[in-house]
């Protein structure tokens, strides 16, 4: 998916006068950037900003204005899917971490995009039509992660490229751009070692009360040690806690705990997805679904077991749905997949049989000669029953372990080391469900629209 604003038609003349574009003036002539580019006039109305820098190359027979590269992740190594990339005609407008609505997307693209699209399965973008020029912005943006650049240099009437990945990757940390408020509730799955693999800045990790985008809270397991963590138990039980973050992520706990310990869990829970919260959980979290503590509606969307064998092995990506075909091609291009549609998995367990009203994603047995498979990763939307347009919020479960256990739980980041069963695979296989955790709301039966533009 590609756009452009109706452009300002420029035309190409042979004049050696030049005349700048004033914002709100038609202009005369514009000159090229070097001494291969022609001059040129606008022969429509008034342009504004940097739509006064965009080039009709068509006009003299040259090549258009183009810019392409790789969007990363914030650790500058996994190139993304679905990252809406643009150059904006204005300023953005700051994006407020937490908090959700009831919205399919948390974030607009805001500061009039001029032109636009979004990454392939490959994080490869194509933006034509470019305004060309010195320090040219562009923005990168995934739900409320969003980078704002500045390209040095756009040549008119030529293909540019961008190809340090430092550059073009989403934020690590606040200093960066902007990032979603994540509650992290920790268990023996080191999901904190997983976030910090995708390229969060360990300075991001605080208590509730510090200033990072992910508060941590403490689960039944002695894990990651902060200055000031919460009380995950806690913050489950008030529905009003939860809504101050965007994502919330519950890590297996190893043993199946009671949520509503502290207050009325499950139905917080559901009320703050409800109210747009997006909730990312591995295995022993699958409570928060399953008979018999789950809300009905959630207990619908697969057919739950008490929790199955589990096993490391090759899984099947479900490719009935353009996500999910966009999830192999991914595996693909980042050469994870030991065949098309395939993946391998570590420590994966059978607490889905199905899915019942669920997206499945990823399926299988560890079992080579097993005649029946489960579900390994499933997604649904929130309110369920709700028509699609009004569906704000989406819960996620993994029966595969996203990081593996510390040998030596304690301080962050420290203890991240001491994983001797680190899930390499599943980290960079579900770091691809996490961000499009994060996206916007869509019916998974079509391919992903643009958010929406300010």
């Amino acid at each position: 998916m590609a756009g452009v604003r109706a452009p300002r038609v420029l035309a190409f003349v042979a004049s050696t006068s030049i005349a700048a574009c004033a914002a709100g003036e038609t202009p005369t002539a514009v000159s090229g950037d070097d001494a291969s580019s022609p001059e040129l006039v606008e022969d429509a109305g008034p342009c504004t900003h940097l739509e006064c820098q965009q080039v009709d190359c068509a006009a003299r027979g040259l090549p258009d204005t183009t810019l392409t590269g790789v969007v990363y992740d914030p650790a500058g190594v996994m190139p993304l899917y679905n990252v809406f990339v643009y150059v904006p005609n204005g300023k953005p407008e700051p994006i407020t971490p937490g908090h959700p609505t009831c919205s399919a997307c948390q974030a607009v693209a805001s500061g009039s995009p001029l032109v636009w699209t979004t990454t392939d399965a490959t994080g490869t973008f194509h933006l034509a039509h470019v305004p060309s020029g010195d320090s040219i912005p562009l923005v990168l943006q995934a739900g409320k992660w969003r980078r704002q650049i500045v390209v040095p240099h756009v040549g008119a009437c030529t293909a540019n490229s961008l190809t340090d990945p430092n550059l073009v990757r989403l934020p690590a940390k606040s200093s960066e751009g902007d990032m979603p408020l994540i509650a992290l509730a920790t268990g023996c799955d080191a999901e904190e070692c997983f976030l910090r693999d995708v390229g969060i800045d360990p300075s991001e990790f605080t208590g509730p009360g510090g200033g990072g985008h992910v508060h941590v809270y403490g689960g039944r397991y002695a894990g990651m040690v902060v200055p000031g963590i919460g009380d995950a138990y806690a913050l489950w039980a008030s529905s009003e806690r939860l809504a101050q973050y965007d994502v919330v992520m519950a890590a297996c706990e190893c043993q199946v705990f009671p949520r509503d310990t502290e207050g009325p869990a499950y139905a917080a829970m559901r009320t703050y997805l409800d109210g747009g919260g997006r909730l990312y959980t591995t295995h022993y979290q699958y409570n928060w679904f399953a008979p018999p503590t789950g809300p009905a509606d959630f207990q619908s969307m697969a057919e739950w077991n008490d929790d199955g064998p589990g096993g490391s092995g090759t899984f099947f990506v479900d490719t009935s749905f353009p996500k999910g075909h966009a999830f192999a091609d991914w595996l693909e291009a980042n050469h994870f997949s030991p065949a098309y549609g395939q993946v391998n998995l570590t420590d994966a367990r059978a607490s889905v049989a199905a899915v019942t009203g669920a997206t499945r994603w990823v399926y299988g047995a560890a079992d080579p000669t097993a005649t029946t498979y489960s579900t390994k990763y499933l997604s649904f939307n929130t309110p369920i029953g709700a028509p699609v347009a009004s569906q704000c919020g989406r819960a996620t479960f993994s029966d595969a372990h996203v990081s593996g256990e510390s040998d030596a739980p304690g301080p962050f980041p420290s203890e991240c080391a001491a994983r001797t069963d680190v899930h390499g695979a599943d980290e960079r296989a579900l770091e691809f469900l996490l961000f499009d955790l994060v996206s916007c709301i869509q019916d998974d039966s079509q391919p992903p629209p643009p958010p929406p533009t300010q």
